[in-house]
């Protein structure tokens, strides 16, 4: 009998995104990644890692007779965003526990993310900076520019923030180089094709890889760390 710890898997994630007209259809699109998995792989799952899921009607397909799913989009943000909350707060608790270091936005050098609009990838790491806030208020490294954060903002329940603008607008402005920094190079294919669903977040990966010339993956050039590259990759469970 093979042994399994030397045998190579295939791996493929595809979907199609198709919307009825509205808002909505521009965020289309479709797309399939085929991956091979094994034993000594240029790249290497961090095993620190957190997860969340919620049961929601945010995105179902209750017609039958119909392509097209029922989307609530604001709950769907709202999920979206708050899988980023919990996940983020659980691996912050998880890495600093196990490398007894601190661990804050500026820590990783790339961020990969779920992709249903690169809109919403934006507010998912300003998201990342206000939870930062939250547990640290500006002791925080990555707090360097940008406008002064009100005693308000951080006295209101992170439940009724996901939608509050003057809250996002703070923290989308102090993200805003971090995020061309750690999150843009990751979102060259999700610009072009739309969201692809299971494919997304993989379109994130190959896309970082392109534009940082795979210079990430030890062994790529002879002067790069093998951990130059540390990334958070967020599995979100509403289905956009």
């Amino acid at each position: 009998m093979a042994d399994i710890h030397t045998q190579i898997r295939s791996g493929v994630c595809g979907d199609i995104a198709v919307y009825a007209e509205g808002n909505a259809r521009p965020t289309g699109g479709a797309g399939a990644v085929a991956m091979l998995i094994g034993r000594d792989a240029p790249l290497v799952v961090e095993p620190t890692r957190a997860s969340y899921f919620e049961h929601q009607y945010d995105f179902y397909k209750p017609e039958l007779n119909s392509e097209y799913p029922t989307v609530d989009s604001r709950l769907s943000m709202t999920c979206y965003l708050r899988a980023v909350d919990r996940c983020y707060q659980s691996l912050v608790q998880k890495y600093e526990r196990r490398q007894n270091q601190v661990f804050d936005i500026a820590t990783p050098d790339y961020y990969v993310f779920h992709s249903p609009f690169t809109k919403l990838v934006r507010k998912a790491f300003a998201r990342i900076h206000y939870n930062d806030y939250l547990l640290r208020g500006d002791a925080s490294a990555a707090f360097i520019e940008g406008q002064p954060i009100s005693e308000d903002i951080g006295t209101r329940d992170p439940e009724t923030t996901y939608l509050d603008r003057e809250c996002e607008k703070v923290f989308l402005d102090r993200s805003k180089g971090l995020f061309a920094d750690k999150v843009v190079p990751s979102l060259l294919l999700a610009k072009e094709t739309g969201n692809s669903y299971t494919a997304s977040l993989y379109f994130g990966l190959i896309s970082l890889l392109h534009t940082t010339g795979a210079k990430c993956i030890p062994g790529g050039t002879p002067s790069v760390d093998a951990r130059v590259l540390q990334m958070i990759i967020f599995f979100v469970t509403s289905l956009f």
